[in-house]
């Protein structure tokens, strides 16, 4: 089988990062196996024999979606590649369709993130809701479709009406041996912890009002923020509104986050939509209780009142109650923290998801 990436991650051109060697390892499921991603670079690298990265070239979007167009199409002309996978059932997606009609071969798409089941991706910005339609146009059209939740499944299923038999689910893995399980150092302080890109996405006002609220009742409570994004700006201008600055910490990223997951006290995600929400999963790996939106894993690695605490989406009081009853109740705290590290451990291991991936492929060659 050779197999033609259409990606979006423009480190897989650094042949060092992790991607590439994520890659790597794709390749060694299959004959051959090409990758295409838009960048400015123009570029081909040969990460082994069997796999080969193309940087796309252009000054802008447009050209480098363009160009990743015609490389695909050379590509697939000289090499004969069975099926393409696109990464996302957006742009990408569509110059997978386009190539899979012209040359009649198989196409896989994936969907890393929930993007149609709920309003407040689409809402996001305008580019969002034309994207909206057009991934529903695609996405019905793929003959596999590879998704990493069983939430996303459902709503393919159920609300589009995408055949079962074509969706296969892969859980993003997560190496368990990332973190390593320590003892906290006792203090006064009860530590919230977040990490991850300042983006409407995550909802993170949300979590400085509920915040606030926790404050007024525990003023030894902190929160750590790490991470980075266009809301920056909002969200420590909302900290000195709310008279929470003190409480507050503001960290870019580390180089060793885990250190971090283990000096806190619980994990809070106030996400509008999560795909999968790898971070969930390194919260667990170090043992902390999770409170967090009804949103991604939650539901399916972690369930509610067993291994976190999950409140609605944008729902401030809930959210708020669940802080606090991680704070008020010790023994709550620790049966979160165990059961959400024994579930993880049920998660497909290494080769079992690579297998998936291999899977998924065959499913869109099997057309």
């Amino acid at each position: 089988m050779r197999v033609l990436n259409l990606s979006l991650d423009s480190s897989i051109l650094d042949k060092n990062s992790v991607s590439a060697k994520r890659i790597l390892e794709y390749g060694e499921l299959v004959e051959k196996y090409f990758v295409v991603v838009p960048s400015k670079e123009n570029k081909k690298l040969d990460l082994s024999d069997k796999v080969r990265v193309y940087g796309s070239g252009g000054n802008n979007r447009a050209m480098q979606l363009f160009s990743v167009y015609k490389k695909s199409k050379e590509i697939i002309k000289k090499n004969k590649c069975d099926i393409i996978t696109a990464q996302d059932p957006f742009e990408v997606g569509l110059i997978g369709l386009l190539l899979s009609r012209k040359f009649k071969i198989g196409l896989n798409i994936q969907e890393h993130g929930d993007f149609f089941s709920q309003k407040y991706w689409r809402n996001e910005r305008l580019l969002h809701f034309f994207r909206y339609f057009l991934g529903i146009f695609i996405i019905k059209r793929a003959d596999s479709v590879r998704v990493v939740s069983q939430r996303i499944k459902k709503y393919l299923v159920k609300d589009l009406k995408i055949k079962k038999d074509k969706i296969i689910i892969v859980p993003v893995y997560t190496e368990l041996a990332d973190i390593k399980k320590s003892k906290k150092n006792k203090n006064s302080e009860f530590t919230f912890f977040n990490l991850g890109r300042f983006v409407k996405q995550k909802n993170l006002p949300l979590l400085l009002k509920t915040f606030a609220r926790i404050v007024k009742k525990y003023t030894h409570a902190k929160l750590l923020l790490i991470g980075k994004g266009p809301e920056e700006k909002l969200l420590k201008n909302m900290c000195s509104e709310l008279r929470i600055e003190p409480q507050v910490e503001f960290l870019d990223w580390v180089d060793n986050v885990y250190d971090y997951f283990l000096q806190a006290d619980a994990y809070v995600l106030s996400s509008n939509y999560e795909g999968w929400g790898r971070v969930i999963i390194e919260a667990s790996i170090a043992r902390l209780p999770i409170i967090m939106t009804d949103v991604g894993c939650a539901g399916e690695v972690v369930i509610n009142e067993e291994s976190a605490l999950v409140s609605p989406v944008d729902n401030l009081d809930k959210l708020a109650q669940n802080m606090m009853r991680v704070i008020e109740n010790h023994g709550l705290k620790e049966k979160l923290a165990e059961n959400a590290f024994n579930s993880i451990n049920q998660l497909p291991n290494k080769q079992k998801t690579l297998e998936l991936y291999k899977k998924s492929w065959e499913i869109a060659l099997k057309k």
